[in-house]
């Protein structure tokens, strides 16, 4: 009589060392967690399968997929570790379905594994294609589809620590036909250090870069990273979502990562020699130009936010614990002893000074300098994401107060939201909301307009205007596309500009650089009373960012 559960027929294989496709890039991430065997009913290419077995790791195969996501939640359950379900696709998901159901309301780490349609083909009704990730989403913690053979191991690998985090849950991952090997070199996830490795890097690191997200500025505490930056003698930068965690007066603070990094700031960093980050998930922008030869810890408070295809260390942390960190530091310097990575650190400090003050001619920069000196030091800044407001990104050329916060768009950086959220902070906050943009953004909020009559707001629009949407084009221009975005510079906002009633909303024209620091001042003075202004600064073609004019060099 034929048991309803059965090993694989086959003798485990040795274990591979080159992978052909992606299921053995699986199947090794899996044998290198310990994963030793898996329950289900693999696909009819049997690719899954043959790659398991390859690896040492045992099939236990079951005529339903239900029972076999039964059967693996069972085990995750007694015995606390993640366990691995191998299903086929589209239907053989659907019926897994209440298996998913029942491991997310037991909270049992399982990750299902399952097949899928090729991308290739998935406009050409292919045999079996079904919505797997849409299925899976409601009843598990984390749905994916692999998109290609270079994301197979870290997220496999976020899967299976996913999978056990908090009370532990279902994880669901799709992988489709026709991903081969990995093209580019393996990179070794992140992993969890020991007390003594994570002191060992700590303590002899000599050029470390502390990296401040979203998540650092939400908890809010400065003295915390002040404290570990002082211990680690570190240069400190932050992600545009994580402006306002750290004092831009301090002597560390080198401005903002990524994309908005002046190259004389990359020109450092390039040489740091451990990066640590807090509160961030490193979103595409904020880690171009950061190191990739150096050590990485990531600490966030839930390891979702983790990025498992950076190689490294990651620590679930909250900010509000970070003592525990500090206190593994050994190594201090002498009070007052300057060491050669501060001593760069400054000098850079000064060469970003200078090249600030060297760009009096822009209207955009007056426009920012004025800003800054004229702002109330708790006052809320907005920022929108267009061509000449990246300006305001650029420490040298924007810095903010100590007391004052800032507020950015998410990476989607969808149009419009900062002059919409200058609006809502103004209505909830009582403070002096100063919102940065662009004419094109401003546009967006033209059928809201009679809320800024309507309502009593502190709360004033610096809106750089080349009359349309001058980042599109000069895409347009670059790719040599005939197509503009710009008309004549006031165009766009003449529009809007007569629903102002002079009153609780006005509008007011900038067209020289002399004329700047006034109409600050006048929009500030208004702001206190509870008023609008919306500034119109008009702008050249060419009073642009450094970071845009030469990419990669300095620009003075």
């Amino acid at each position: 009589m034929t048991s309803a559960v059965q090993s694989s027929a086959l003798e485990p294989s040795p274990i591979i060392s080159v992978a052909t496709n992606a299921w053995d890039e699986v199947a090794r991430a899996l044998r290198s967690a310990g994963v030793d065997r898996v329950f289900g009913l693999p696909d009819d290419d049997m690719q899954a399968a043959c790659a398991f077995e390859s690896q040492g790791i045992e099939v236990l195969w079951c005529s339903s997929q239900r029972t076999a996501v039964h059967m693996a939640t069972g085990a995750a359950l007694a015995s606390g570790k993640v366990t691995v379900c191998l299903l086929g696709r589209g239907p053989a998901v659907a019926a897994a379905v209440p298996g998913m159901l029942e491991a997310l309301t037991s909270s049992a780490p399982i990750i299902v594994l399952a097949s899928g349609t090729a991308t290739s083909r998935l406009a050409t009704r292919a045999f079996q294609d079904a919505p797997l990730v849409p299925m899976a989403e409601p009843v598990t913690k984390w749905a994916v589809r692999v998109p290609d053979a270079n994301s197979v191991v870290p997220i496999v690998t976020s899967a299976l620590v996913r999978a056990a985090a908090g009370s532990g849950g279902p994880v669901f991952v799709e992988i489709p036909d026709g991903l081969g090997a990995p093209s580019d070199p393996p990179v070794a996830p992140p992993v969890t250090p020991s007390r003594e490795s994570l002191a060992d890097l700590l303590n002899t690191s000599s050029r470390t870069l502390v990296l401040l997200g979203g998540g650092a500025r939400s908890a809010g505490c400065i003295a915390a990273y002040l404290e570990l930056a002082e211990s680690l003698d570190a240069a400190v930068l932050t992600t545009a979502s994580g402006r306002g965690s750290f004092p831009e007066s301090n002597n560390r603070y080198l401005g903002l990562s990524g994309l908005y990094m002046m190259p004389q700031t990359a020109d450092l960093v390039a040489t740091a020699d451990l990066v640590i980050v807090l509160g961030s998930r490193l979103e595409e922008t904020a880690v171009m130009g950061l190191p990739t030869h150096a050590p990485w810890l990531q600490i966030n408070v839930a390891v979702e936010d983790v990025d498992f295809s950076r190689s490294g260390q990651y620590l679930e942390l909250p900010v509000q614990r970070l003592g525990e960190l500090t206190s593994q530091i050994t190594t201090k310097f002498p009070s007052g002893h300057l060491s050669t990575w501060s001593g760069e650190i400054n000098s850079v400090r000064e060469v970003l000074r200078l090249t600030g003050t060297s760009w009096a001619g822009s209207r955009c920069v007056e426009t920012l300098t004025a800003l800054a000196k004229g702002m109330p030091s708790d006052a809320i800044v907005v920022h929108e994401n267009g061509l000449h407001d990246i300006w305001s990104y650029l420490v040298p050329f924007f810095s903010l107060g100590d007391g004052i916060k800032s507020v950015v768009p998410s990476e989607q950086t969808t149009l419009g939201f900062g002059v919409a959220a200058a609006a809502g902070i103004a209505a909830d906050s009582g403070k002096v909301v100063v919102c940065i943009g662009g004419d094109g953004a401003f546009d967006s909020f033209s059928p809201d307009l009679s809320f800024l009559i309507r309502n009593e707001l502190s709360l004033m629009y610096v809106i750089f205007d080349d009359g349309g949407f001058g980042w599109l084009d000069r895409q347009a221009r670059q790719e040599g596309a005939k197509i503009r975005f710009v008309e004549t510079p006031g165009s766009t906002l003449s529009r809007s500009a007569n629903a102002g009633d002079g009153g609780r909303l006005c509008f007011q024209t900038v067209e020289a650089t002399d004329d700047v620091a006034a109409a600050i001042s006048f929009g500030m003075e208004r702001a206190r009373d509870g008023k609008v202004t919306v500034l119109r600064i008009i702008c050249t073609e060419d009073d642009i960012p450094p970071v845009l004019q030469n990419p990669g060099q300095v620009v003075a």
